[in-house]
């Protein structure tokens, strides 16, 4: 179509009203003159909004010398391409724009400059993604050792990534191509890479392991992947991946593999079962191969096929317990033991973490029938022993009963003593010789029951020799409660807990205040028979023993005596005394008896008796 001359500015104006671009056209001093609609659409202002306004109020601060720059470059005839800047918006946002200018004159003479301008914001967001992303992926490169290669097959060009290069150690003037590539291949793997290149070109996978041996000399792992593009006959055209240095995995794969060794090694010689199951029991790990079964049949079970059935929901609900609530959980279970024969079973359920999530439940289960068993033959002894302890006790109740019959017949004060030689015990015995109630005489000291001119040393005495021997035997005069004098023999030793260790003392007093009063009615007569004081050295040996009988008779509770000369046992029977009432003495044979009530009277008629009687 042709456009003649009364059309012509009809034409522009339709032109520039409907460019996609905003057009401006401003002066020399790039004041606006002109804005086409789409300045509106762009950028928010109208015609209005931006006639007589200077083009600098719309450009950014940081770009405003530049444009100085440029507008002085324009106005002198000269051009320069596109550029990019910002511009801002009515709202006071930027927009980025790709700008062209020219500087030209109008049919009046008046110098103009036409800018044409585009909205590059969306482009410019995708630029600087895409810069980002190529940042990150440099970055992510270098942190995983990652190199990127393409390999343009039929024309047999080879580009590395910036990283690939580190992998080999190559500078970045080095020319990549296949040969070199396979030159740092490490001898030993150099034939498995080269079939594995020609199988991937066959369509084959390709993902191998390598070692590298680098510029340096060093030897490291590499790992390469990648896939193979082929052209309309088929034929390889691209072949293109990645390649890593593996070389700290290698290491930490071998170490895991020790590792793995290791500990495999010691749950193999564990005396414990170990079983590995999932959420549904599957068995995935077993350390002991049970009796009877291959390790496929194991790994082929659950463990739910290994125990009672009443003992199922037991080791259901440690499963549940395990994946859904991370608990350990413990319990008794019966299990397959050797010869085919059940065994009790001490289980504990434990859950596996990987990633923060459980992934398996470990059952520890250790053999403890023998101590189960041992706990039973445990508990019948103990019930024995209950039974023997209590028939004991009984028996030891008795005794007991006895001893204290026999000790409280017994004409001796038992008084027991604490370390500081305060009274602690007190038999009804103490109570009759000395007067004191048991409730009065406990926490007295021995001065309470001695005479005052005896206490002190007294106990003394007693103190040093069962210090010295153990024991310690004493006569002294003591005080009753009611101040009666009496003559007493103290029988001490001292008292020791189990381990040897000072209790007190136990002292046995007997009151022999008669028998002291007999001795000396003795001498008295003794004195009479023989009349001289101290005569009674010259009396037989006879006189004496026997007086000595009659003491000792009173003492033992003997209350009336019999001299008899012939058939002595006849006088028991026929008068019918009692035996521990009555004592035969014969010297002679006699038939005449007498009977004697008065032992003081015993002791001189015994005493005539013997002398008369030879």
């Amino acid at each position: 179509m042709k456009v003649n001359s009364d059309t012509n500015k009809e034409f522009h104006r339709l032109v520039a009203e409907n460019a996609m671009d905003a057009l401006i056209v401003c002066d020399e001093k790039l004041n606006l003159i002109y804005s086409s609609p789409a300045t509106e659409r762009i950028f928010g202002y109208t015609q209005n909004d931006v006639e007589g306004h200077s083009a600098f109020e719309f450009f950014h601060p940081e770009d405003l010398s530049a444009h100085k720059t440029r507008l002085e470059m324009l106005l002198n005839g000269k051009e320069f391409p596109s550029i990019e800047f910002r511009i801002k918006k009515k709202n006071g946002e930027y927009l980025w724009s790709e700008v062209s200018a020219k500087a030209t004159q109008t049919t009046g003479g008046d110098r103009i400059i036409v800018v044409e301008a585009r909205d590059i914001t969306e482009r410019k967001k995708a630029e600087e993604e895409l810069r980002y992303s190529q940042k990150r992926f440099k970055q992510a490169q270098e942190v995983a050792h990652i190199g990127v290669w393409d390999w343009t097959v039929q024309k047999d060009i080879l580009s590395w990534s910036e990283e690939v290069y580190k992998v080999f150690g190559f500078g970045a003037d080095t020319v990549p191509s296949v040969e070199k590539f396979l030159e740092r291949v490490h001898p030993d793997d150099l034939e498995f890479v080269k079939k594995s290149i020609d199988d991937a070109l066959k369509g084959k996978p390709y993902d191998i392991d390598m070692r590298i041996i680098r510029i340096d000399g060093k030897t490291v792992w590499a790992n390469a992947t990648g896939e193979v593009e082929y052209d309309s006959e088929g034929k390889p055209f691209r072949f293109f991946g990645m390649f890593q240095d593996i070389t700290e995995r290698k290491k930490t794969d071998a170490a895991l593999r020790e590792s793995e060794g290791r500990y495999r090694a010691i749950t193999e010689s564990m005396a414990d079962t170990m079983i590995e199951a999932n959420l549904s029991g599957r068995i995935t790990y077993i350390n002991h191969i049970m009796p009877g079964l291959t390790r496929e049949q194991v790994l082929e079970s659950t463990v739910f096929d290994f125990v009672p059935p009443d003992q199922r929901t037991v080791v259901k609900n440690a499963l549940e317990g395990v994946f859904k609530r991370g608990e350990v959980t413990s319990y008794e279970s019966l299990g397959p033991g050797p010869n085919g024969k059940s065994r009790i079973y001490e289980v504990r359920v434990s859950p596996i973490y990987a990633g923060g999530q459980v992934i398996s439940a470990v059952f520890l289960a250790r053999d403890i029938t023998e101590r189960k068993e041992l706990q039973e033959q445990l508990r019948k002894y103990s019930e024995n022993l209950e039974e023997l302890v209590a028939q004991r006790n009984v028996e030891l109740n008795k005794t007991k009963e006895y001893l204290e019959q026999l000790i409280g017949r017994l004409p001796l004060a038992l008084v027991a003593w604490d370390k500081e030689f305060k009274i602690k015990t007190w038999n009804p015995e103490a109570t009759q010789m000395f007067g004191f109630s048991e409730q009065e005489a406990l926490g007295r000291s021995p001065e309470d029951l001695f005479s005052p001119s005896q206490g002190s040393s007294i106990v003394n005495t007693i103190w040093n020799q069962l210090l010295k021997d153990g024991n310690a035997n004493v006569i002294g005069e003591n005080m009753t409660k009611d101040g009666k004098t009496i003559i007493c023999t103290w029988t001490n030793m001292l008292l020791k807990d189990g381990n040897g260790n000072l209790e007190g003392v136990l002292s046995m007093i007997r009151d022999v205040t008669e028998k002291m009063k007999l001795e000396e009615r003795l001498k008295e007569i003794a004195y009479s028979l023989s009349g001289v004081k101290g005569g009674e050295s010259y009396l037989s040996g006879s006189v004496q023993n026997c007086l000595k009988i009659v003491f000792d008779l009173k003492s033992h509770g003997v209350k009336s005596l019999c001299i008899v000369r012939e058939n002595p046992d006849s006088l028991v029977k026929d008068y019918s005394f009692e035996p521990e009432n009555i004592v035969l003495l014969s010297k002679k044979p006699i038939k005449e008896y007498k009977a004697i009530t008065d032992l003081q009277d015993v002791a001189i008629t015994i005493t005539k008796f013997l002398k008369n009687n030879g």
